[in-house]
């Protein structure tokens, strides 16, 4: 927020966002959703990237003429607080046909909560991050079918360029916004491979 540093190496979350939105509606179209209600279990939004991951996914979803009818932030970051998060979503709003959420443990705990409702089938789930156990789920494609993951050697290399810069004299670019990757249903394995 404030101070003075060299560089910020970030992730683009507003263009990772976005583009999970994007697929999310192409899936909704796909099936015959166009425009259904959506739904989104958010990071902090007093943080930058929360507030960029929600207005990427909110930009596309206007786009493909569908409304979010439903906006709950995490505050633990847990499984067990998300998969509760995303069951208040489904239950207010029985007519959901997509859920977007930010992070690893809200992909995880939502697919619990998904599943557990019997939704699997009515509703489309994409998320932002990817763990092992998140990449598994979206290779199975049945309750979570895309995340756009976030690229940690690529960021390590670009933060370690801009360090040697200042080192040796030079002045790094002061954001280095390094894009995510769109991990689907479809490109998983050809990814995995990379």
């Amino acid at each position: 927020d404030s101070g003075n540093y060299v560089s910020f190496v970030i992730s683009s979350n507003y263009g990772g966002a976005n583009e999970a939105g994007k697929y999310m509606a192409q899936k909704m179209e796909e099936k015959g959703w166009k425009g259904g209600d959506v739904a989104v279990i958010t990071i902090s939004l007093a943080r930058q990237n929360g507030r960029d991951r929600t207005q990427g996914f909110k930009d596309a979803m206007a786009e493909a003429g569908s409304e979010v009818v439903g906006l709950l932030e995490c505050k633990d970051y847990t499984r067990e607080e998300s998969m509760k998060l995303a069951q208040d979503l489904i239950t207010a709003h029985p007519n959901l046909r997509g859920l977007f959420t930010e992070h690893d443990e809200a992909n995880l705990g939502s697919m619990l909560a998904i599943e557990t409702s019997g939704k699997q089938d009515e509703l489309i789930h994409v998320g932002f991050d990817g763990s092992p156990e998140a990449v598994e789920a979206i290779k199975e494609g049945k309750l979570l079918l895309a995340a756009s993951m976030q690229q940690p050697v690529l960021m390590g290399r670009e933060a370690f360029k801009a360090a040697w810069k200042y080192l040796n004299g030079e002045t790094p670019e002061k954001e280095i916004v390094i894009p995510t990757i769109l991990v689907t249903h479809e490109n998983v394995l050809e990814v995995e491979d990379q």
